[in-house]
């Protein structure tokens, strides 16, 4: 139903190869564009098994693009997971959207809980294929943190002109308040020589999940990047507010159908670590 990267032998000369993966790469990038892949996903679950799945605007990008939820099972704890929100990570989209995919295949999972995933959160950004939105804002440094630091624009991690000043964010933000999940996994892109693939544990109950994960994807849990994050998601939502927050940083370089194979048993893992109490299986 959703797009699969498709991936070249290197068996060709270097010249060919680099004209299949530039035109292999166009056409993921015009798919994407077109609709920004959530268009697509919310017409496809109207016809799934409504009312278990749902499909929300959640708010709309700088440009008008709509920001969407969708919402998998009927009660029980809440699960959020969202990809996209530096537009030039577009693995973290695909990796959602195959989430997707495999929870319509696979009610069980939100029998007794509930599963909501936001793809794509900077759709301007997917569109243009960089990491701020519209208006030249990071939107992982836009939320409103203890530690939010206002910096000029031409700053790479430019967050703004005040905490939570982007569409995008405050999307996010309406979605966590209206859901109040028990987990949220932030899914990004490692960024080569700067950020390492890792599971980074954003508040201190977030550890156990991160090693979960990590037994299943192979990655390392970092607690400390060594680097500050001022308005990040992780700080507002894990470190601030106490939410247990878990942000997955993808391998970079990595064919696409591989990232998802990768991680999707630990995504899966996560999800079930989260139990629904005893008064939603029936149990007394």
């Amino acid at each position: 139903m959703f797009l699969k990267s498709p991936s070249g032998k290197s068996e060709l000369t270097a010249l060919l190869m680099f004209c299949f993966v530039a035109c292999a790469f166009a056409c993921i990038t015009n798919a994407q564009k077109t609709d920004v892949a959530d268009a697509n996903v919310a017409a496809e679950l109207k016809k799934a098994k409504p009312p278990a799945i749902k499909s929300f605007e959640i708010g709309k990008s700088v440009k008008g693009i709509p920001i969407r939820l969708h919402l998998f099972g009927e009660r029980g704890p809440i699960v959020l997971i969202f990809g996209g929100i530096h537009g030039d990570e577009p693995e973290s989209q695909y990796v959602s959207l195959c989430l997707i995919d495999y929870l319509l295949a696979n009610e069980d999972l939100y029998a007794n809980r509930r599963i909501a995933v936001i793809p794509t959160a900077n759709p301007d950004g997917i569109v243009q294929n960089t990491r701020f939105n519209a208006r030249h804002v990071d939107c992982n440094r836009n939320f409103p943190a203890s530690n939010w630091e206002k910096k000029i624009r031409i700053d790479k991690f430019y967050g703004g002109p005040e905490p939570a000043s982007e569409p995008e964010t405050r999307a996010i933000i309406s979605a966590v308040d209206a859901l109040k999940p028990k987990l949220v996994i932030a899914v990004h892109v490692a960024i080569k020589d700067t950020v390492p693939f890792c599971i980074d544990p954003d508040s201190p109950d977030a550890s156990k999940i991160a090693e979960v994960m990590s037994k299943h994807n192979g990655y390392p849990v970092i607690e400390d990047m060594g680097y500050a994050t001022p308005g990040s998601f992780g700080t507002w939502s894990g470190k601030d507010r106490g939410i247990t927050t878990v942000t997955l940083e993808l391998r970079d370089f990595q064919p696409w159908p591989e990232l998802w194979l990768t991680h999707r048993d630990a995504l899966l893992a996560a999800i079930e670590y989260v139990k629904p109490p005893k008064d939603t299986t029936g149990a007394k």
